[in-house]
């Protein structure tokens, strides 16, 4: 998934795989979530992610994020 398809949630909020298997941004059978810097993230987030580019991390740490493994 791209750091901007996490525009839609909260400053502030926490994002885990399970929130994103909620809001349908990723389907339910998949086991590990990469986060890629395709777009601009606008929100102060804490992100668990499997993976990440370097690009995304980048570009959520400049939006003022953070991002767990």
């Amino acid at each position: 998934m791209n750091v901007s398809d996490l525009n839609r949630f909260a400053d502030g909020e926490r994002i885990t795989p399970e929130r994103l298997r909620e809001t349908g941004l990723i389907p339910g059978r998949t086991d590990r979530v990469k986060l890629l810097g395709d777009g601009d993230l606008s929100k102060r987030l804490t992100i668990v992610v499997h993976q990440m580019s370097a690009s995304a991390k980048a570009k959520v740490a400049k939006a003022g994020g953070t991002v767990e493994l």
